[in-house]
């Protein structure tokens, strides 16, 4: 019961840990950009809509013998094109979250130095950058471990900032209301809940207990939109329509700057280490999957995401939006074709088995297109 007990906790752990990252500092600005009421409306709704896709992604593990990431279940079940739709999801998003994290860092790095030392938030990204590619370039495994130590610390800052921030939360804040941008928190919101990578990595956790995988998963989302509430909940009392697009930065001038400083040095240290993670993953890709040299595989993984930057792309909202309605759509779409496949080719007996009626599925594909339709339009004619 014990060990069945720590399995149980481990694929939570691995779950929360992959989901919570960059994207909770990014919601509570576009809450507060069409109120808190309606803002809470799309956590809760669009949790569990991904709720559904990764349990639908559960199963998918669960009714195939080899153990695969979601480009190798993609093949597997959609063929060549499934795998190439994949790959160009996976590679795109990770591209984005390079990009979101040297955003963020940069700007977390401006509020620390910047009254010190001077410079721009442009600048502490470009510092940042150099020494996190170059870390990428030499490879740092360890980093790995880090993250979820830095997740944990993640919620510990969250916890702090809840704490010593609830008497500062001013009721009118939660009244504003514009319908206007309605569709804002879309791309943003989704970014925030996604962690497909997880599920296979908790399946494999489970083993001898995969019949828990459906739980652990529910627990996680569960988890998941509690914390993002509370933090939404906590940031927009305070700042209300003054929020910041990293959430801490807007505090400064109301809780005084220790308490901003506590949360800024624990999100540099969480998108860091994702950084590293993902840089390390994507230049492996390159490197293993594709047969490219390991410098041009470096140089790939960090310089694009840099010259994007360097190009003008610099709104950390933006990017969040744009990686999280493409990246999550396409990935969700392409997870619940791959279910459907799954449930009629699968060559293992699953746990546990989801039955999604037609319209249920045409409803899910049409939320993500609509939120890949309109992203776009917001970026490119806005």
């Amino acid at each position: 019961m014990y060990a069945m007990n720590k399995k149980i906790f481990s694929a939570i752990v691995i779950f929360t840990g992959t989901v919570v990252g960059a994207g909770i500092f990014g919601i509570p600005y576009v809450v507060a950009s069409i109120g808190f009421f309606p803002g809470v409306i799309y956590l809760i709704i669009l949790g569990a809509v991904l709720c559904v896709v990764m349990l639908t992604y559960g199963e998918i593990t669960l009714r195939t013998k080899k153990f695969h990431q979601s480009a190798g279940y993609a093949h597997k079940y959609l063929g060549k094109w499934g795998k190439l739709a994949m790959s160009f999801s996976l590679i795109f998003g990770i591209y984005g979250a390079l990009l979101a994290y040297m955003i963020g860092i940069g700007d977390f790095l401006f509020t620390l130095l910047g009254d010190y030392l001077g410079g721009s938030p442009i600048l502490y990204s470009t510092i940042f950058f150099i020494m996190g590619s170059a870390a990428i370039m030499f490879g740092l495994g360890m980093v790995i471990k880090m993250e979820k130590g830095m997740f944990l610390l993640l919620l510990v800052a969250a916890m702090l900032i809840f704490i010593l921030g609830f008497s500062k939360v001013d009721l009118n804040n939660f009244t504003t209301l514009n319908l206007a941008n309605i569709f804002l928190p879309f791309g943003v919101i989704l970014f925030a809940y996604s962690g497909f990578s997880a599920i296979p990595d908790m399946s494999r956790v489970l083993d001898g207990s995969k019949k828990n995988l459906k739980k652990a998963i529910i627990i996680g989302t569960v988890i998941v939109v509690i914390v993002y509430l509370a933090f939404t909940f906590i940031i927009v009392g305070i700042s209300g329509k003054d929020t910041s697009e990293e959430a801490i930065v807007g505090l400064k001038g109301i809780l005084g700057s220790k308490i901003v400083i506590i949360g800024a040095i624990f999100g540099i240290l969480a998108m860091a280490t994702s950084f590293l993670t993902l840089g390390l993953a994507l230049k492996e890709v390159y490197n293993y999957d594709y047969g490219v040299d390991k410098t041009l595989a470096w140089v790939l993984t960090c310089f694009i995401p840099f010259i994007l930057l360097i190009l003008g792309l610099s709104s950390f909202i933006d990017v969040l939006g744009i990686v999280g309605s493409l990246t999550g759509g396409i990935s969700s779409i392409l997870i619940l074709a791959m279910h459907k496949k799954a449930q009629k080719s699968g060559d293992r007996k699953p746990e546990y088995s989801l039955e999604l009626s037609k319209s249920v599925i045409y409803l899910l594909y049409i939320i993500f297109i609509l939120g890949i339709i309109y992203q776009i339009y917001y970026l490119f004619l806005k």
